[in-house]
Formats: structure tokens, C-alpha cells, sequence
């Protein structure tokens, strides 16, 4: 019955339970707020559903696949170490929800960072079990006055901050650095100072859909996660030194923790339903909503399907790319001048991978103005290049497509930018030949000059099939179905039909199976594309602008259990510290007892 109605509480939640337990300038909260229904997402997840499936078990096992990792284990292990083993694996059945918050100081003093996890037991005989686990190793404990049960404050090895740590009822709190537990007493009778009012997570509330299913997690950062993680990290050691890596990554274009946003995830009907709200400064450029009849263009059987109402920032992250490579001003400029003739609209697909190599991929770009000076200023620009990368140079020929019903002929002018095997960072086997082509009032662009033109023979030589990416417009109308009314249209789509590359792949298989020899033998038992299927569907990304920010939603048969394998595999590779508590030999009660 408990279960029941926790069940029916998270339902109905639209921002997180223990966001009135934060402080509101928090840096980065963390809620997983079902972790019975994380354990049973994981259990139900597709892709623990197609290892379990009869087909695919053997070869499953011949790739190493354990039966421990198509358990929930993985996320009883993830959860027992991000709460630093106060929650023994015996005890996760018995936690609830929990949070986590990092609050950095405002002044870059060397001050420590605040720091709260807070975990919800079914009951007060598990949380007195998960506090005598907090207490177990550690020294220079002494009482604390606040509003809290058996407060104390203490040091624990490996961490260099002092902590405390307390009980209400079956919540149990553990606190450092900055926060203390008169800053938590304050937050309780407060909530003006909470991370409730916090105004990303406001907005984020007001702007995500209704809830469809048991809310997994939430994930609000003020600004790089990977800073702040970083700088507690120091201090605390919650990641046993596995972020240094961190250090030496390029910057990413598109860095998921790096800035500000609140992600809400759900589960439902065996799809993952990840929403982001994203704070805008300024309001974008006001465009007509993406067009799904833009989304038509692309080919049957194809992988990735996308459309988008502005290219904004586009063409200055191309320019500040060229500049990193040693470009001319003078060639910068006319890149940027180009930049002005393109947009607002793009759309693009790409086919499966299905050789050696990299897939076919075009993009087609709206051209403002008169389309045949872009293309000559463009060609320009190009071979302006050849300056600063010797060999890069730019040819122009007419392609000529001749219509095989009607017999029209039809003539592009067809640009190749040649470039040299040494300057390709993907190596010569995954050589490419750039191209273009001004097509009315929209500029064509592919990997390949071959490619490009059997695209514009397709397009107008009468050879299109007709057949469009039917699993994906359908996948796309149904997800659009379900905006609420009076939201703003779609400014971006992403499509990926999953079972198009899986076709692809199988065939390839096929195809070179036989010339691995020995080492092919798992090969033998690759299921059908059928039974990929049965268990995952496209992936919908749609955009759309909000009050105050942006609004994207993410709806995937992948889910946490794919995050998860590969965060495991990156903490096995670095080797990370653990954190050793004993467990009490008191018994372990149950969520039916509590």
C-alpha cells in the first residue's frame, strides 16, 4: 500500500520533492526521486529486455554480457556509491528518494564549497541503520544544536572538509563545508532560500509537460558541472580522482554540462522521456516553426532526420574553427559574408553506415538573396583557403540530370572542394571530397561530390522511389501530438530510426562475416533485424522556444541503463577508490514494515 501511494505522489509531482531542502543559489542538485522505480526502469529498459531475449542470449554471453549486468545490480552498485556506501546494497530496497547539492562560495577565496545529501528511508529503523553506517569510520565527532536527531559533526577519511550528519524521522542528512546544519534549519522554515524559488527551476516547472510517467531523476545546474564536480572533488573525493581526465578534453561545441539547465527524466511505456529547460539571456530571433513537409525531402530507409528554423551560431562556430587552423582574416570575412546569405532554415539526413567509411550525408541550407552570387562568393572563400592549407582548392562543373519519364534535362553547377589526405583528421580511409550545389533557392551539401550528384539524380532524375522515412514522420507526428496547447512550434527536430542502421550493420556482418575467420564465430548467432525491433523504436528530439529559455524534448528507448554501462566502464577503466563502510548486523527492514 505504501508503494501504492508513492507511486501516485510521483505522478504527480512537477518539480522535485526535495528541492525546499536546497539552498537556492545551489550549483548543481541532483534528485532521484523513485528509486523502486529506477530498479524496475532498469529491469524493463529495451535493451536489458533484447540481452534477456532467447535470441540474442548466447551471443550475449560470447561478448562478455553477464547476467549480473542485465539485473539491477549495476544500479544498486551506482546508487550505493553515490551516496558513498551510507546505503549498503542490502539497504537500497529500503531508500526511497534522495538528493544531492553543491553550493560553490561567491568568491573565489579558497572557501569550501556547501555540500547536502539527503536520503529518504521507508522507515526510521532504516535510516538509523544508514546513520550508524555515516558514524562507523569516523572521528572527532562531537553534538551539534539544531533541529535534527542525533546530530553530529565529524571527519571521515579520505574527505579534508569537516561533515555532519543527523536524522528527522526516517530522513537522514549529511552536510559539509559551507552547510550547516543552522543553514538546513533556516532552509526548512524558509522556503524563499530554497532551491524551489530558484528561478531556472521555476521556470523549468512551469514550462515542462504534465508528468506521463514515475519521474526518475532530476538534474539542475547553474552553471559548468564539470567545474564544480571537479573543485568538490578536491576536497571530498566522491569520485576517488576519476574527473582529472576531465581536465584534458577539448571543449565540446554542444557540452551538456556546461551551462545552465534543469533536466527532468520519466519513464514511460518502456520510452524514456528526458526533458531540458534551458535559460536563455535574450530571446532568439522569432522563426516560423519547423516544417514536417521539410522533413519529406529525405530518403527511405534513412538513419537521421533533421530540421531546424535557425542556424544561428552556426556559421561563427565554422569560422572559429577555420581561425584555429590558421585562416586569413580576409578569408574569415568572407566565410561570415557568406554566413549572412544562409538560413533561417536547414534540414538534413544521413543514410546508415553501411561500408567503410563514413555514411552519406547531405544538408540543405535557405539562401537569402540572389543564390548563384552566395555560390561565386562561397567558391571564393574556398579557395582563399588554399592560402593558409596548401592543397585545399575549389572546382566547379555542370552536372547535367536528364528526367526518365519526362525527358526534361535539368543543369547544376556542382562545386568539389578538393582537400588532402593529410589535413582529413579521419584518416584516408575515411577520405572526403566536400560539395555543393545551389538548388532554387537552397544550397545542397555533401561528403562527397559523387554523392551529392546521385542525390540530385534521385531528387530530379525521376529515380526517387517515393518511399520517405515513414517509422520516423510517424514517430515525429505523435510526439508533436502531444504538445500541450498554445506551446510554440517545433524550432528544431531530430529523428533516428535505430532499426535502419541495424539492417545496415547486419548486412555488413553478412557481407565481411566470412573473412574474419576463427574470430567470427559470435557472428554466427547475430540475431535478426526482427528481433532488434520488437524492443526499440526511433529516437524524437524535438525544440521548442519557452518563457524565459528553451524547451527540448527527448523520447528514446535508451535510457539511464545506457549511461550507466558506459559510466561503468569509464570508472573500471580509471580505477577509482572506494569507499569501505561496515554494516551493522541490525536487521533490514522492509518497505512493507515501513
Amino acid at each position: 500500500m505504501s508503494s501504492l501511494l508513492f507511486t501516485l505522489l510521483v505522478l504527480g509531482q512537477q518539480s522535485p520533492a526535495h528541492a525546499e531542502l536546497h539552498p537556492r543559489d545551489a550549483d548543481l542538485f541532483v534528485e532521484a526521486s523513485d528509486v523502486a522505480g529506477a530498479l524496475d526502469a532498469y529491469r524493463a529498459a529495451p535493451l536489458l529486455r533484447f540481452l534477456r531475449d532467447e535470441q540474442v542470449e548466447d551471443l550475449a554471453a560470447q561478448l562478455g554480457v553477464s547476467r549480473e549486468a542485465q539485473s539491477e545490480t549495476p544500479v544498486r552498485d551506482a546508487i550505493v556509491r553515490l551516496t558513498r556506501g551510507f546505503v549498503a546494497p542490502e539497504l537500497v530496497p529500503s531508500l526511497v528518494r534522495f538528493s544531492f547539492s553543491v553550493t560553490r562560495p561567491a568568491t573565489d577565496d579558497g572557501g569550501y564549497a556547501g555540500m547536502l545529501l539527503v536520503l529518504d528511508m521507508a522507515s526510521e529503523d532504516a535510516a538509523t541503520i544508514v546513520l550508524e553506517r555515516v558514524l562507523a569510520n569516523t572521528s572527532e565527532q562531537q553534538g551539534v544544536e539544531a533541529s535534527l536527531e542525533s546530530a553530529a559533526v565529524f571527519r571521515m577519511e579520505p574527505v579534508t572538509i569537516p561533515l555532519w550528519t543527523g536524522r528527522d524521522g526516517a530522513r537522514v542528512f549529511v552536510g559539509g563545508g559551507a552547510m550547516s546544519p543552522t543553514d538546513l534549519a533556516a532552509l526548512r522554515s524558509d522556503a524563499s532560500t530554497s532551491f524551489a524559488s530558484n528561478a531556472n527551476m521555476t521556470r523549468a516547472a512551469a514550462t515542462f509537460d504534465a508528468p506521463v510517467g514515475a519521474t526518475l531523476f532530476w538534474l539542475a545546474q547553474t552553471q559548468n558541472a564539470a567545474r564544480t564536480l571537479r573543485e568538490l572533488d578536491a576536497n571530498v573525493s566522491l569520485f576517488g580522482g576519476t574527473l582529472e581526465p576531465l581536465d584534458t578534453l577539448p571543449p565540446l561545441p554542444f557540452d551538456p554540462l556546461g551551462g545552465p539547465r534543469v533536466v527532468r527524466m520519466q519513464l514511460f511505456e518502456s520510452q524514456f522521456v528526458s526533458e531540458v529547460f534551458t535559460p536563455r539571456t535574450a530571446d532568439a530571433t522569432a522563426h516560423a516553426g519547423v516544417d514536417a513537409k521539410s522533413l519529406d525531402r529525405a530518403p527511405q530507409g534513412a538513419m537521421v532526420v533533421w530540421a531546424a528554423n535557425s542556424i544561428d551560431g552556426f556559421v561563427e562556430a565554422f569560422v572559429a574553427s577555420l581561425a584555429t587552423s590558421g585562416a586569413s582574416e580576409a578569408n574569415l570575412a568572407a566565410m561570415r559574408r557568406v554566413g549572412t546569405m544562409l538560413g533561417p532554415n536547414a534540414q538534413g539526413y544521413a543514410l546508415p553506415i553501411s561500408g567503410l567509411g563514413l555514411p552519406k550525408l547531405f544538408a540543405w541550407f535557405d539562401v537569402t538573396g540572389d543564390a548563384s552570387a552566395m555560390q561565386a562568393q562561397l567558391i571564393d572563400a574556398c579557395n582563399a583557403l588554399g592560402e593558409a592549407l596548401p592543397g585545399v582548392s575549389a572546382r566547379t562543373r555542370a552536372y547535367n540530370v536528364r528526367n526518365r519519364e519526362s525527358g526534361d534535362r535539368r543543369e547544376f553547377e556542382v562545386t568539389t572542394i578538393t582537400v588532402p589526405t593529410e589535413l582529413l583528421v579521419f584518416g584516408p580511409l575515411f577520405s572526403i571530397s566536400p560539395a555543393f550545389a545551389v538548388v532554387d533557392d537552397k544550397l545542397l551539401v555533401g561528403l562527397r561530390s559523387t554523392e551529392l550528384k546521385a542525390e540530385l539524380k534521385r531528387l530530379f532524375g525521376g529515380r526517387d522511389d517515393g518511399g520517405q522515412p515513414t517509422a520516423l514522420l510517424e514517430a515525429f507526428e505523435a510526439q508533436n501530438a502531444k504538445v500541450a496547447e498554445g506551446a510554440a512550434a517545433p524550432s528544431m527536430v531530430v529523428l533516428v530510426d535505430w532499426n535502419a542502421q541495424v539492417r545496415a550493420a547486419l548486412g555488413l556482418v553478412e557481407t565481411f562475416g566470412p573473412l574474419l575467420g576463427d574470430s567470427a564465430a559470435a557472428l554466427k548467432n547475430v540475431p535478426p533485424a526482427s528481433v532488434f525491433e520488437r524492443y526499440f523504436g526511433p529516437t524524437v528530439h524535438i525544440a521548442r522556444p519557452a518563457a524565459g529559455g528553451s524547451y527540448a524534448r527527448h523520447t528514446a528507448s535508451f535510457g539511464p541503463e545506457t549511461w550507466l554501462a558506459l559510466a561503468r566502464g569509464l570508472l573500471a577503466f580509471f580505477d577509482p577508490s572506494t569507499v569501505a563502510l561496515p554494516t551493522p548486523a541490525a536487521a533490514v527492514p522492509t518497505d512493507d514494515e515501513g
